[in-house]
């Protein structure tokens, strides 16, 4: 239910997607307007955990073997991105030890969509699955180099206390 115009705050009333509008047109609304109350935070262990994270990611990056990423396109995507002030954004009150794994997982998704970007429907499903089974049972992983990065990131962090086990795909 959407709540009347007089329960809401001023400066959303006054926006336009707030006015009554026609079936044929729509406004997107001011969304810089809407976050101005609240609150910008960035997680205090970004710095120390950051830079940890990303040479961790950055250790596989001197393989050939994920395929459709060459090392020199993983260290320019992890050069251009910081993966890790999106996690220390989305997460600014996490301890230390959860902030590595959240950045951890947001590097491994990051490779995954950069090896399946240029891959089939058929194989892109295939990455995802290698990288859900090597989540969800490591003794029984494919062996390949974006699997390795999914033990890996289960072995060093929060990923281990995910439950994987209720994801059907």
């Amino acid at each position: 239910m959407t709540p009347s115009r007089n329960a809401l705050p001023n400066h959303i009333v006054d926006m336009p997607f707030a006015q009554p509008r026609s079936s044929s047109s729509f406004f997107l609304p001011d969304l810089v307007a809407l976050s101005e109350p609240l609150p910008i935070a960035l997680n205090p262990h970004y710095t120390v955990i950051s830079a940890s994270s990303r040479a961790w990611i950055l250790s596989h990056a001197d393989s050939d073997a994920l395929p459709g990423l060459s090392p020199v396109r993983m260290k320019a995507v992890f050069a251009a991105g910081d993966f890790e002030r999106l996690a220390a954004r989305c997460f600014p009150y996490a301890n230390a030890d959860r902030f590595r794994a959240l950045c951890d997982f947001v590097h491994l998704l990051f490779v995954v969509d950069e090896v399946s970007d240029g891959q089939a429907a058929e194989d892109a499903e295939a990455t995802g699955r290698t990288v859900l089974d090597a989540l969800k049972n490591p003794e029984l992983a494919d062996g390949s180099e974006l699997a390795t990065i999914a033990i890996e990131c289960v072995e060093l962090s929060l990923c281990a206390s995910i439950n994987l086990t209720d994801i059907d795909y």
